[in-house]
């Protein structure tokens, strides 16, 4: 176990953990979801059960784009809050990371070609 399985841990259960509410029809149709974007809360007022299926159904999809939003904000907050990297510096870590592999290769290449030769030079004097 190394030592940040218990932050990462504590991380990963926060963001599975988060929840982001959404509501629409004036609060006739409210979704909950957590951190996965399962819903763990679906409500429907009776009111709402007048409407057409395709109305009850647009209803539902918008409040849940709410949710999942809310919770989706939440998640960015937390890893804020965590200190973890952004996708911002882990794109930049990323070609740096290019970039360096490719100096390391051009170095490998040009420890290569004079071992080359020397190895060539060394045929002649023996």
């Amino acid at each position: 176990m190394s030592d940040l399985d218990g932050p990462v841990s504590d991380v990963v259960e926060r963001l599975t953990g988060a929840r982001g509410g959404g509501e629409t029809l004036e609060g006739q149709v409210r979704i909950i979801v957590d951190g996965t974007g399962d819903i763990v809360e679906l409500k429907i007022d009776k009111a709402a059960m007048r409407l057409t299926p395709e109305e009850l159904a647009r209803a539902i999809r918008d409040a849940f784009k709410q949710a999942r939003q809310a919770a989706t904000e939440e998640m960015q907050a937390t890893l804020q809050e965590s200190g973890a990297p952004t996708v911002a510096a882990l794109s930049g870590l990323s070609a740096e990371m290019r970039r360096l592999g490719a100096d390391a290769t051009q170095r490998l290449d040009d420890f290569t070609s004079l071992a080359e030769q020397l190895s060539s030079q060394l045929g002649r004097l023996g």
